[in-house]
């Protein structure tokens, strides 16, 4: 079975890794089904067993049955597909086959999986809804992702750089949850972001447009309502005590940190789905709320402050765009 796999993500998944060494001939092939069977989800949506033994032309060649059963469980275990409970007309039982967010993932091997267009369409799927993971795959998906933009950006999808950058450090996302995945491709996204803050932009207004496509209006718009935000939810509620010159100066640096921070991926898609509708008092309040559950009020150093409403926004924004996109 011929196939095209990208090897820098392929290797995020050993056990469909066929060109790992010392992989025996069956092996080989058996990891290429397995593959296959990945892209007739993605392309159908979902499948069942009995749609594997059918065959869909030379692309997806009919499969026995034993092995139809044996491909399907193997890739649930592997956490890459889950059932879905569903009825035909006649209203009969039916257990169909879709795509989890890692098994998105897994399907990048294929390079035709990492268009734009193609990804979009699959994320659509009504099975993600409620999936944290699914979610923040569509807001990178959408471009908002803290890198110099490539000609075929337009393309290829902006979260696939993220996902190579996960291959070259070795990891293995079979032993990972999505929960961990989410973790450390927004960790692959800041640490990438500071990497080119190393190699001269020197400010926030510089870095904030570094992946924004709106006229430079829309731009200053955005900056604005986070620059409000943070200056609003760093004021402590008791009273702060005084601070000398050097405080003052390594308070201002810390601020622009937070706010290159916290002009993340999310915030950016949350501004732009919020552009007509947005309401600063509703946010400060949902902000503030979050604040409260975790009892920080009387916090009085700004880093571990700033820190700590940085990681709100975030989650705020983060809840707020999870219920749009279902």
């Amino acid at each position: 079975m011929l196939l095209s796999v990208d090897e820098e993500i392929l290797c995020l998944f050993p056990s469909l890794d066929f060109n790992r060494t010392n992989v025996h001939a069956n092996s080989k092939e058996r990891m290429k089904t397995l593959l296959a069977v990945l892209a007739r989800v993605a392309e159908k949506g979902c499948v069942t067993k009995y749609d594997l033994t059918k065959g869909s032309g030379d692309r997806f060649p009919r499969i026995g049955g034993q092995t139809a059963h044996d491909v399907l469980q193997e890739l649930e275990e592997l956490g890459l597909l889950k059932s879905v409970r569903t009825t035909n007309e006649k209203g009969t039982l039916k257990i169909e086959k879709v795509l989890t967010a890692k098994g998105v993932i897994a399907c990048l091997t294929m390079p035709e999986f990492q268009k734009t267009g193609k990804l979009r369409k699959i994320l659509d799927n009504p099975s993600f809804k409620g999936n944290k993971l699914a979610v923040l795959l569509k807001i990178y998906n959408e471009g908002y992702v803290r890198r110099r933009i490539d000609a075929d950006r337009n393309e290829f999808s902006a979260f696939v750089t993220l996902i190579k950058e996960l291959g070259s450090r070795g990891f293995n996302l079979e032993l990972k949850t999505e929960e961990t995945i989410m973790n450390d491709l927004q960790e692959t996204e800041e640490t990438g972001f500071n990497e080119l803050m190393k190699l001269g932009i020197t400010d926030f207004a510089e870095g904030f447009s570094l992946f924004m496509n709106e006229p430079d209006e829309e731009g200053q718009r955005m900056k604005q309502e986070l620059t409000l935000l943070l200056n609003y939810s760093l004021k402590a509620k008791s009273p702060q005590p005084r601070v000398n010159a050097e405080q003052k100066t390594e308070q201002r640096r810390r601020f622009v940190q937070s706010l290159m921070n916290m002009a993340s991926p999310v915030s950016v898609a949350w501004l732009k789905s919020h552009r007509d509708k947005f309401a600063h008092d509703d946010l400060i309040k949902a902000v503030d709320r979050k604040l409260a559950e975790w009892k920080i009020d009387d916090i009085q150093d700004f880093e571990q402050r700033a820190d700590y409403v940085t990681k709100a926004v975030q989650q705020v924004m983060f809840e707020q765009l999870q219920k749009m996109l279902e």
